[in-house]
């Protein structure tokens, strides 16, 4: 019975938030541009830093994708007043982040480096090392 109660509560969840980011939209006949892909050009033409730090907020990694340079760090803190990771592709695994909670991982290999929030799987975000 309680995994039907949280399956309930999870669906109305995720419908919930559906609903809220449908909500503001207006029609048009104009073509659309996805956001994620103007904002991934954007990301992608920035110089890479030498560390950077990802907020953890409204279940969103952001900026959901940074450049930083071989040896580098990001930093991630959640401002959620849930609990949160940070899932590495290939590397570490931070513990559940509460409110104001930080994890830093460093990258000595170029590459991309996805990753994901083990808890709310529709958080996802990358590292890109150069």
């Amino acid at each position: 019975m309680k995994k039907i109660l949280i399956a309930i509560t999870a669906i109305t969840f995720i419908l919930a938030l559906f609903l809220a980011g449908c909500a503001g939209q207006k029609a048009s006949n104009a073509p659309q541009i996805p956001s994620s892909d103007v904002s991934a050009e954007v990301i992608s033409s920035q110089p890479a830093q030498e560390s950077a730090e990802v907020e953890i907020k409204d279940f969103t990694f952001t900026p959901e994708t940074v450049t930083i340079q071989k040896g580098g760090s990001v930093t991630w803190i959640n401002l959620d007043s849930v609990q949160h990771t940070v899932s590495i592709d290939g590397m570490a695994d931070s513990d559940k982040l509460g409110l104001n909670q930080e994890f830093t991982q460093v990258f000595d290999k170029a590459g991309e480096y996805p990753y994901i929030c083990t808890i709310h799987a529709s958080m996802t975000g990358k590292v890109i090392v150069k």
